[in-house]
């Protein structure tokens, strides 16, 4: 009897156990065989042979869960991958150092897997895809996804060791039932997916070792994956795949702001007037986004965990140029280290004046790239002002508008006042007055000139080092110089930067434009705590609905400490239109358990780094449910079938008749609503029907039928 007993609902139990008396061979040599068709995607040609210790233990798991229907599909076997021999496939690919680039993905890179997969995804087959095999989504895999849908979060470490215990959260979006947030349809729970069934939960205010009061305002449930329970340190891979989508409201940002050796509890004794006033302005911030201000002696605080943005500014006379020379503070290694890691794993920074040359140190610029205008004069006093222009390649703007970029709607500018502003006789344009009076000429940018001797330098510049140039000098009006400058996320920086070197960035009380100044500020600090990096085109309250919506999908699960909408781990996406017409020979169970299955075309696509199934020699109290969840999922993707076989030796019962007659078939003495079931030689469903007493049936094929009437077989020959 081919039966999987733990996949059964308790009415198939019962069902499975009877036809197994029924018929036994001894009795009877008509069986029933319920099966599902699944494998998964191996790179090597045994279990043993897989170099990855990650993807062999992946492969070892399938073997333990599917020993029974699931078979391994090999690189000499390639033929295999094809949507009437399986319903889902699992792709684990995952290994330390392995980079985000599909094409390097030893394999699972050649021509003819690619091909292989994408054809059977396009016939309707479901995928799983875990750990790195989410970027086989893209245009080099299956071309499921657009593009610029590409992860944004990506890490393939060594690892760490820490305490904390590694959850997933479907209760996406938590914090819109909190306490004083009151925005229900933000908040999306997932807990009841199928997926989930059996795992076992903890409370989010569980899962750290160190209580953070936030997390009070709303306790939702996660799904411990990776730790010990007890919270000791334990050595983890935290290898991610994923999705960062932001999307936070405005309220409930988490700043912060590093001033290096000064002593936060005395900001008046603070020696350096332009620093003094900046961080005295993070105090007429609103409440919901109050600025913490942190010291040397704070640098455990530096994480993304803890603050959405960290703002850095540095801004004293008797600089000399270079991220060397910075203040102690400012270029220890303890401080760089911390920062460097804080951006690597998605903190966001926002560096003014002399800080901007900290993109070096932080490895999101090359050296020779670091800022190269460096001004530590005391400049002037006078009614002219200083501007902000935001039209990028002013002068091409009516000969060449490819290259012309116009900033002044981006997010950082939104409520700051233009004027007219006439650098010469040749040109009249609308920019952002910053200063006048008593200027400090304090420049820390960009000179394009110095990097590229022909072509368009801000072109050139922008596709090397993936950067937006936002502002330049008021006067500016080719591409020179870059003053203002969005540094965008990376597979290997995941955190946003924007970096603003312009001397017309001051602090002052006597600025008549101080509100612009401000303005900026927080614009900036807001933009880095709440942007997204894809450009969605569907409409919805969060950036959950718009990738939901831009990309046919259901987020599933997050990082245990997001409440905030912040990233997306899991991800089903659903079949397109053209699955809804791709091959899958109808399900033989119409039961309930058919019911609750994924439908053709379906991808899971799980990047999340909890999910960690190579226990790498440490201690993980949460095993149970990483395999849960994975058996699960792949369960989720493959519907059952059933068949009888033996049909040779059916025999009638004793009071039950079941007879031909030329283009169907004639039943008597059948009990009040009996089930009939009628099945071709080869084991497939042609139909269904209620029936009592005495009847007939025209049936649509011709030739030997397995008729069952609630379960008894009977065999006829359909004239």
């Amino acid at each position: 009897m081919k039966t999987k007993l733990r996949f059964l609902t308790p009415t198939h139990c019962i069902i499975a156990a009877f036809l197994s008396l029924v018929f036994a061979p001894a009795a009877n040599a008509a069986w029933w065989r319920e099966y599902q068709k699944m494998a998964m995607y191996i790179s090597a040609e045994t279990v043993e042979a897989i170099e990855s210790p990650q993807e062999r233990a992946a492969a070892q798991l399938f073997q333990k869960e599917f020993w029974l229907d699931g078979q391994f599909i090999t690189p000499s076997r390639l033929d295999r991958i094809n949507a009437e021999n399986f319903d889902c496939i699992w792709i684990h690919i995952d290994s330390n150092g392995l980079g985000s680039s599909a094409a390097n993905y030893k394999g699972y890179n050649s021509p003819e897997f690619i091909s292989a997969i994408r054809k059977f995804h396009q016939d309707g087959g479901n995928l799983y895809l875990s750990k790195f095999a989410v970027q086989l989504l893209f245009s080099d895999g299956i071309s499921r996804l657009d593009d610029k849908f590409r992860p944004n979060i990506f890490s393939d470490g060594e690892g760490k060791s820490e305490g904390n215990i590694w959850c997933i959260n479907a209760e996406i979006g938590a914090r819109a039932l909190s306490p004083g947030w009151d925005t229900p349809t933000q908040y999306h729970d997932r807990r009841n997916h199928i997926i989930y069934s059996g795992l076992t939960t903890m409370k989010s205010t569980e899962w750290t070792i160190d209580k953070d009061p936030i997390y009070d305002r709303y306790v939702y449930d996660v799904f411990p994956m990776q730790g010990a329970s007890d919270k000791s340190s334990t050595q983890r891979y935290d290898h991610n795949c994923m999705w960062r989508l932001s999307g936070k409201t405005t309220e409930g940002l988490k700043v912060g702001m590093y001033i290096g050796d000064n002593d936060k509890f005395n900001i008046d004794g603070i020696a350096y007037p332009q620093e003094k006033a900046a961080i005295k302005f993070t105090q007429t911030f609103n409440v919901d986004q109050e600025v913490e201000i942190i010291t040397k002696d704070d640098l455990v605080r530096i994480d993304p965990n803890n603050f959405d943005c960290l703002w850095i500014h540095i801004d004293r006379p008797g600089l000399s140029q270079g991220w060397t020379n910075l203040p102690e503070a400012f270029r220890n290694e303890e401080f760089i280290t911390k920062l460097r890691s804080y951006v690597k794993e998605g903190g966001n920074l926002y560096l003014t004046k002399y800080a901007t040359q900290l993109t070096v140190p932080v490895e999101r610029i090359p050296e020779k790239y670091a800022p190269n205008i460096f001004d530590t004069g005391s400049g002037n006093t006078g009614d002219t002002p200083w501007y902000i222009q935001a039209q990028i390649n002013y002068l091409w703007k009516d000969s060449n508008p490819d290259i012309f970029h116009d900033r002044t709607h981006h997010d950082i500018y939104i409520g700051m006042t233009m004027q007219e502003y006439q650098p010469n006789n040749d040109f009249r344009y609308n920019a952002f007055p910053a200063i006048k009076g008593e200027v400090e000429n304090h420049n820390c940018l960009w000179d394009l000139n110095r990097f590229y001797t022909g072509g368009n330098k801000v072109e050139q510049f922008r596709e090397e080092n993936l950067v937006r140039i936002l502002g330049t000098w008021g006067h500016v009006v080719d591409d020179a110089v870059a003053g203002i400058i969005e540094f965008r996320p990376t597979p290997q920086i995941q955190g946003r930067i924007i970096a603003n070197g312009l001397a017309a960035y001051q602090f002052s009380e006597s600025n008549p434009y101080s509100d612009n100044i401000g303005t900026l500020t927080k614009n900036c600090i807001k933009y880095l705590s709440k942007s997204s990096d894809y450009d969605f085109t569907s409409p919805g309250e969060d950036n959950v609905a718009r990738f939901e919506g831009d990309t046919n999908s259901k987020i599933l699960g997050t990082w245990g400490q997001d409440w905030d909408h912040q990233a997306a781990g899991i991800v089903e996406f659903e079949p397109l239109a053209e699955h809804l017409l791709s091959y899958r020979p109808k399900v033989l169970l119409d039961n309930e358990i058919n019911k609750t299955k994924a439908h053709p075309g379906t991808v899971i696509a799980n990047g999340i780094g909890c999910m960690q199934l190579h226990a790498n020699g440490t201690r993980n109290d949460y095993l149970d449910n990483t395999e849960k969840l994975t058996r699960n999922i792949i369960d989720y993707l493959s519907p059952w079938y059933g068949e009888m076989t033996g049909i040779e030796d059916v025999a009638d019962a004793d009071n039950v008749k079941v007879t031909s007659h030329p283009g169907g078939l004639a039943y008597a003495n059948v009990p009040a609503g009996s089930e009939i079931c009628v099945y071709t030689s080869d084991g497939r469903l042609a139909d269904t029907f209620t029936a009592e007493g005495h009847g007939t049936r025209a049936i649509a094929f011709r030739g030997i039928a397995v008729v069952t009437v609630n379960g008894t077989p009977f065999k006829v020959i359909i004239p």
